[in-house]
């Protein structure tokens, strides 16, 4: 009965790592997912800004603040998805 359970407990393990997706797999996500959430935003602060608020901006500056969103856009993304991928293992495990 003991040596089942352990086998039972080992395989749950290998099952948990297998489905969890990889640090380098999540920032990969991240980084196309906020790479193209980069070009979207670019082309909005270039062209709807202007005529939303009227405020005159150039390239070089729409560039720099789409660059610090950016930035923050992957690393609140990569924090979220391995807060939720470290939640959804706890769960199985005392599952």
């Amino acid at each position: 009965m003991c040596e089942q359970l352990r086998l039972e407990n080992a395989q749950l393990r290998q099952e948990i790592q297998r489905l969890q997706q990889s640090r380098a797999a999540s920032l990969t996500e991240v980084l196309i997912n906020v790479g193209t959430g980069f070009m979207v935003s670019y082309i909005l602060w270039l062209t709807l800004i202007p005529l939303l608020f009227n405020i005159d901006t150039n390239a070089s500056q729409g560039l720099g603040v789409t660059a610090v969103y950016t930035v923050a856009s992957i690393v609140r993304g990569y924090v979220v998805r391995r807060g939720f991928n470290a939640h959804k293992a706890k769960g199985k495990e005392s599952a």
